[in-house]
């Protein structure tokens, strides 16, 4: 029997800031003296063809998210030993673990792949980067849709009687089993090879491999069977065909989440910004303010939105209204670039205001945020390299080799700032139910902050 309980509480100190904004906030487009982050390299700066002397240890570049959750579903990281409800859009990244309650059911994305935990499910993810996947399953089951394998990726299942390997995109599932049930990895396209019971097992399309017994095992290839969850996962991985415009560009599909935006809203050719996606919401939706704030190692302050498709358009890209139309902006015309996607924790800017600034002590102990707008720079708050931040923003700057010290962000998103108290983050309470509404002239003196916006503590 598995117990959750509520998520650890953080309390405040205090933010750090930086240089304060323009005065003129009311015009949309003037240029604001913004800080000059310091990334975590030394004052004297290496060129850019030498190597950091610091070796700063980036954050991944890949994670997967809680794409849907019904019934009681659980979840810890590596160094909690509590359980607390998993949350939909909830980062996922190496160490976390899932427990689905009878009954329940959860489902993960990682970029292009897709994992179904059947009920009663306990499944760990040891190790997530771009070329490396590893998952114990410890008990229930697991339906895997494996999209994509680059030469040199690997994908493996580790279950209580061996260990399935994957090597080529396909549809598996994996039973863990128990001393009344044999351990099952299904192959239902694709190819794998089970090392396990002291021999190696090569399996293909359309076979099953049972494992019983306790060392010694027993193992017998036969006829695929399909579980019945699985059965109902590959009946919905059919989607009708979209005509090229309403289509998502293919680099969202290569995003974490980018799935979700497949016959949602709507996709228009923007003379400004080339193709830009159009959220199905009301006509007082601001980006960045229907969900809560939570604290995920390494990145820090991370924003989970309530949306079913909110997470790669919240996590990649930048916002801009056109019109009265917010719309969000995968890549700038005219960017090619190979490489997938990086995740950022959330692409904004955060803000805050002095106690002492005039007409402004009622949110001295508020935190604020300004989505991105198109081509501003996303300069993270968390230990990273001058790599990390070319390829964090190689999508959505033009400029991505002068950038890092000589480029402002205009702030255009300024008048869609959002404010609440500080506990209102730390607490990750919604933010939707707790905005204060910020007069201009206080907006105007607010200030962006450089590193953390609220320090955590457990």
């Amino acid at each position: 029997m598995r117990h959750t309980t509520p998520w650890f509480r953080f309390v405040a100190t205090t933010a750090s800031g930086a240089m304060l904004l323009s005065p003129t906030l009311a015009a949309a487009q003037t240029q604001f003296n913004a800080p000059q982050y310091q990334t975590q390299a030394p004052a004297a700066q290496p060129s850019p063809a030498q190597p950091n002397p610091q070796q700063v240890e980036d954050p991944p570049a890949l994670v997967g998210r809680v794409a849907n959750i019904a019934g009681t579903v659980s979840f810890h990281t590596d160094d909690q030993t509590e359980w607390v409800p998993a949350t939909l859009n909830y980062p996922v990244t190496s160490g976390g673990t899932f427990w689905t309650e009878p009954g329940a059911h959860a489902e993960l994305e990682v970029g292009v792949s897709r994992l179904v935990l059947d009920q009663s499910t306990e499944l760990g993810i040891d190790t997530l980067t771009e070329q490396s996947t590893v998952l114990t399953l410890d008990q229930g089951g697991v339906f895997l849709w494996v999209r994509d394998m680059a030469p040199g990726d690997t994908t493996v299942v580790r279950t209580p009687r061996g260990q399935l390997t994957i090597a080529q995109p396909g549809h598996y599932v994996v039973l863990a089993g128990d001393t009344d049930h044999p351990t099952q990895i299904t192959v239902l396209d694709g190819a794998g090879q089970l090392d396990g019971a002291g021999a190696t097992t090569q399996l293909q399309a359309g076979q099953t491999v049972s494992i019983t017994g306790a060392d010694p095992y027993q193992i017998a290839v036969g006829p695929q069977q399909v579980p019945q969850f699985a059965a109902a996962e590959m009946a919905r991985e059919h989607p009708p065909a979209l005509a090229a415009a309403a289509a998502p560009p293919p680099v969202v599909l290569q995003m974490t989440g980018g799935d979700a935006l497949v016959g949602v809203g709507e996709w228009q050719a923007s003379p400004d910004y080339g193709r830009v996606w159009y959220p199905p919401v009301q006509n007082d939706w601001v980006p960045y303010r229907d969900g809560h704030w939570a604290y995920v190692a390494p990145w820090g302050w991370t924003w989970i939105d309530n949306a079913s498709w909110g997470f790669a358009p919240f996590h990649y890209g930048r916002w801009v209204q056109i019109g009265p139309r917010w719309g969000w902006i995968a890549e700038q015309p005219g960017v090619r670039v190979v490489q997938r996607p990086v995740y950022a924790p959330a692409l904004v800017t955060f803000i805050g205001v002095a106690a002492g600034v005039a007409a402004g002590a009622a949110f001295a102990h508020s935190v604020g945020w300004i989505p991105l707008g198109p081509r501003e720079i996303y300069r993270p708050p968390y230990r990273h390299s001058d790599n990390y931040l070319r390829n964090v923003n190689v999508y959505n700057v033009r400029n991505v080799t002068n950038y890092r010290v000589t480029q402002n962000n205009v702030f255009i998103n300024r008048r869609a700032a959002t404010m609440v108290p500080r506990d209102v983050m730390l607490r990750s309470e919604r933010v939707a139910t707790h905005h204060q509404a910020v007069p201009q002239q206080v907006l105007a003196q607010a200030r962006p902050i450089a590193g953390r916006p609220v320090a955590p503590t457990r």
